[in-house]
């Protein structure tokens, strides 16, 4: 553990991000899961609107071919392990195969995620472990599709407190660390995962929220592009990012413009959690 630990710290360090090991049980689950998404994705428009996204759940279409002024060119699907279909919808099998394995994938990936979050902590100066439980972890399902744009996830910064990139179905995704974007590289075997806002926060700012984003290549243009994604909520921390205050994630704060910034600069960003 305290060799794997040094390795995450030099990664932080160095890149903005760590890295950690699949199982292989994990990595076959991990991308079963993908399989049964795109499954998913391929049902009616219709059908899938029947379970639209609320109380931080469920799906999300934002598509610019239907609407010219949305920014995003995706579907989502966001899941904690206490989602239920909405009571008046009848699932298609697809769905239920979909949502269980999303919940099953939640209670397997907890060991590895207090794991590196203990990385982490030693980077933060700070047990991080005690602003969550295995209620605030989320999984999301995100499904691009075929775009030409040049940033096809516009750059921000997390604000929940560390997140895991999964898997990809093509590269794309960067960090933008030591002036300069650079791609985040995971293997296979390997998924990659940083701070958000609320780690730079509990951490008096010793670690800093990795600004990111995705960009096209030639496999996105033309096919599209999925991935598994999950975020770690510190709902047990006093305090969260405040949307009044400072408005969407995506346009509060410039490539970087949080790296250097001091802890009471950084407090104006966020407002007391109402419990």
């Amino acid at each position: 553990m305290e060799n794997n630990n040094l390795k995450v710290i030099n990664e932080i360090e160095k890149l903005g991000y760590g890295t950690a090991l699949y199982s292989s049980q994990l990595k076959s689950n991990v991308i079963d899961l993908i399989n049964i998404f795109e499954s998913f994705c391929g049902q009616s428009l219709d059908h899938k609107q029947n379970m639209l996204y609320q109380s931080s759940m469920g799906y999300e279409n934002h598509n610019r071919l239907a609407d010219p002024a949305s920014v995003d060119h995706k579907e989502s699907f966001y899941i904690k392990n206490n989602y239920e279909f909405p009571k008046t919808f009848t699932p298609s099998e697809v769905d239920e195969e979909f949502v269980l394995g999303c919940k099953s994938l939640l209670k397997e990936i907890l060991p590895l995620v207090l794991n590196s979050t203990a990385a982490l902590s030693d980077v933060g100066g700070g047990d991080l472990s005690q602003y969550f439980d295995e209620t605030s972890l989320t999984l999301r399902a995100i499904h691009y599709y075929p775009d030409t744009s040049v940033e096809i996830a516009y750059h921000h910064v997390d604000r929940g407190g560390h997140t895991y990139h999964l898997y990809e179905t093509t590269d794309g995704l960067e960090a933008y660390w030591q002036g300069a974007w650079n791609k985040i590289i995971f293997n296979q075997a390997q998924m990659a995962y940083f701070p958000g806002l609320q780690a730079q926060f509990a951490s008096k700012c010793l670690l800093r929220g990795l600004c990111h984003r995705v960009v096209s290549n030639i496999q996105s243009v033309q096919h599209g592009r999925y991935s598994l994604v999950l975020f770690i909520d510190y709902h047990k921390l006093g305090y969260k990012y405040s949307l009044n205050k400072s408005g969407p994630i995506e346009k509060a704060l410039l490539p970087g413009q949080n790296y250097e910034m001091p802890f009471i600069e950084l407090r104006k960003f966020f407002e007391k959690r109402k419990h």
